[in-house]
């Protein structure tokens, strides 16, 4: 873990974090071009290395936030790039960790930066796990609201049916929804 911390904060220092895209699919609607943008840290053999293995040292060192703001300020540059040279422009998920609700300078700056671009041009989801919210339903409503206001897309992860948090639907602000990924296996199962 102490490697894996001092590579990210040398990769976030230089700027060198590297970035993957996954496509995504919905499940209605019309299709458009939708890409999860994911980190990986450059390994020192050149390799990738995904997100699954540095990110919890990243939270559990207090890194995270700095992760996610970096994470932030490159989609917004590809939104700005691709709006410049005339291109589509995809519709670009983050998966972000509650930081941006507790942090008011973090809120106040991805709104300045969200408001640099045109409005049709915002086309940027935050993702939240809906168990991170929870301790902080008042505060993340408040704050979800917000960037919806500027057009910034929310998404709600962690959605089971079956677990009582699912009544906190009602209560957060939600653009899209993905489900646990057993969900479409009990969909399938259940006549």
């Amino acid at each position: 873990p102490g490697t894996l911390l001092g590579q990210l904060t040398k990769a976030l220092r230089d700027n060198s974090l590297k970035v993957v895209f996954q496509p995504l699919l919905a499940t209605s609607g019309p299709e458009l071009e939708r890409l999860q943008m994911l980190p990986r840290l450059a390994g020192p053999d050149g390799t990738l290395i995904p997100a699954a293995r540095f990110i919890p040292v990243a939270a559990e060192r207090g890194v995270l936030p700095a992760v996610d703001h970096w994470m932030i300020a490159r989609a917004i540059d590809l939104l700005r790039a691709r709006a410049g040279e005339g291109r589509e422009i995809p519709t670009i998920f983050l998966n972000q960790s509650p930081a941006i609700i507790d942090d008011e300078k973090f809120v106040k700056w991805l709104i300045d930066q969200a408001e640099s671009l045109e409005k049709g041009h915002r086309k940027l989801v935050l993702e939240f796990n809906i168990m991170d919210l929870k301790p902080r339903i008042r505060d993340a409503r408040k704050v979800l609201a917000q960037l919806q206001k500027l057009g910034i897309g929310i998404s709600l992860t962690g959605i089971d049916e079956k677990v009582p948090e699912v009544v906190m639907l009602k209560h957060l602000p939600a653009d899209y929804l993905r489900m646990k990924s057993d969900f479409a296996h009990r969909v399938l199962d259940d006549a």
